[in-house]
């Protein structure tokens, strides 16, 4: 009997252990396909990437790109740009006016009615002298642009539209001119503030009036610019440097006529709220560059300006025109390759000594 009885016992024990084994396993899977993670722990998707290996997709921000490749394309642009001897400069009169001007409305666009952020209306902008220029002007203008031999390959679409403004084609040439000066402005509305600082020669309070002025319409700008660049862009890429491609290409889809149309909209945007007559202007410290104007309030800090409209965020902080836009990216290594060209004739003269000709990129 007590034989018997020793059997048993341990049988019980050898099946509750096994039972016990059996159980803390499904626990273990329940707890890997579970909503929950513990630090360390990976989804069974990841493993099964990971086993199989799977390239994992990257999602960025697509406004930080933006960001990125507008800076890299205006870097791009520099070799372009030929010396000009001071004492040619006079060789160059028109095709720097025909510069002068646009950038003169530019400046008139951003400081409104000066230093007043109260106007009797909207300033304006047009294409009309840039498409009035005769032969002489645009050959002018672009007598001081040069085709370096090789580029990179995800700049080639603004290369070519270079190449063709370089040739003397007015039209290429309008578009060089306003796309670039488009992409200076946009990246002024992006880029860090600060704080308040003196404006031109003006004393610190003096000044409060022309930044607010400026910087509301340079943030609105960069909000509608980043619009209509992401309508034209895709939402995969394989790395940075087809973001920068995708950029380029996106950005030349859009006719002069359409960045000039930004322009007007992001003055008037800004006109509409500073004629609500309700600028408040924030003082505190340790919170930037920030002011509200009819029913948005903008702000500017050491990592950049936002917009908000109602508390929704509008631009800003990943955000273009109130959605925040994501994209995914294959690889975030630099995958970029030089392109021969060799020896390209621009269909003008020029040097490349010493001064710098006006019609870079600035």
């Amino acid at each position: 009997m007590d034989t018997l009885l020793k059997i048993l016992t341990a049988l019980l024990i050898i099946f509750g252990v096994s039972a016990c084994s059996k159980s803390a396993s499904v626990n273990a899977e329940s707890g890997e396909n579970s909503g929950f993670k513990g630090e360390f722990s990976f989804s069974q998707s990841e493993s099964k990437n990971a086993t199989n290996g799977a390239k994992t997709v990257n999602k960025v921000q697509l406004l930080t790109s933006l960001i990125t490749s507008a800076e890299k394309t205006l870097k791009a642009m520099e070799p372009y740009f030929k010396e000009v001897p001071k004492a040619e400069l006079d060789k160059h009169k028109k095709g720097f006016a025909f510069n002068t001007d646009y950038n003169g409305q530019r400046l008139l666009w951003r400081e409104g009615c000066g230093l007043d952020v109260r106007c009797e209306k909207a300033p304006q902008m047009d294409l009309a002298k840039l498409n009035a220029a005769d032969d002489e002007t645009i050959k002018q203008y672009v007598s001081t642009l040069q085709l370096p031999k090789e580029v990179e390959d995800w700049f080639t679409p603004f290369d070519s539209l270079i190449e063709k403004a370089a040739k003397g084609d007015k039209k290429a040439a309008i578009d060089f001119l306003v796309h670039t000066r488009a992409i200076n402005d946009f990246l002024a509305g992006v880029t860090p503030s600060n704080g308040w600082y003196n404006y031109g020669k003006l004393n610190m309070d003096d000044s409060q009036a022309p930044i607010i002025n400026v910087h509301t319409r340079w943030v609105r700008f960069a909000n509608l610019f980043a619009t209509e660049v992401v309508r034209q862009m895709p939402k995969n890429f394989k790395n940075p440097a087809d973001i920068r491609h995708d950029f380029i290409v996106a950005l030349l889809k859009i006719p002069s006529e359409t960045i000039i149309q930004i322009y007007n909209q992001a003055g008037q945007d800004a006109f509409d709220g500073f004629a609500a007559n309700k600028t408040i202007v924030d003082h505190a410290s340790g919170r930037g560059t920030s002011w509200v104007t009819g029913p948005s309030s903008y702000a500017g800090t050491n990592e950049g300006w936002t917009i908000k409209t109602g508390g929704q965020t509008v631009f800003g902080q990943g955000y273009i025109n109130g959605q925040l836009i994501e994209v995914e990216v294959s690889s975030s290594l630099e995958v970029a390759k030089k392109v021969e060209k060799g020896n390209r004739l621009t269909g003008t003269t020029g040097t490349d000594e010493t001064a710098k000709g006006s019609v870079g990129t600035k």
